[in-house]
């Protein structure tokens, strides 16, 4: 991973904080940002929903701050997704996919030794994203947060 332009504590990070309501609104999200209730990643991180299920095509984000591991950890070959090395408003980031059939993209961004901001962007209506604007979808939530917290310092 390239050199962080500054690095963030993933337990600092309110993931239902990481947009403007301006910028949930140019990304066309209709719904509150909310807090999921449960762990919703294998290390039993919290993260919060961004939604758009008021009109078509619905999709949603789902960022989670994982202070239990870096990006780099994807870039290992361990794991049975497709990865990319792609930057994130300066900042090392993959992009992971299970494949053509799936209906999200991950962008994992590299935010502090060992830790990570984890951003899922899903296609909830069937066939109404390709396999590149899943995780371009990504990519721009990703880059707007990063932009955003390099703001708050």
């Amino acid at each position: 991973m390239p050199k962080r332009p500054k690095s963030f504590s993933a337990k600092s990070i309110d993931p239902c904080k990481l947009l403007t309501k301006e910028q949930q609104q140019r990304l066309g999200l209709d719904r509150e940002p909310s807090m999921n209730t449960e762990g919703t990643d294998k290390h039993g991180n919290y993260g919060c929903s961004y939604l758009r299920s008021r009109s078509k095509p619905s999709f949603s984000y789902l960022a989670v701050p994982v202070p239990q591991e870096g990006a780099d950890e994807w870039l290992k070959g361990t794991r049975a997704v497709e990865v990319k090395h792609v930057t994130v408003a300066g900042f090392g980031a993959v992009t992971t996919q299970l494949g053509e059939s799936d209906r999200s993209c991950n962008t994992v961004v590299d935010i502090a030794d060992g830790e990570s901001l984890d951003i899922q962007f899903t296609g909830v209506t069937k066939g109404a994203f390709t396999h590149e604007q899943l995780c371009e979808k990504s990519n721009e939530f990703a880059e707007l947060a990063m932009q955003n917290l390099m703001k708050q310092g």
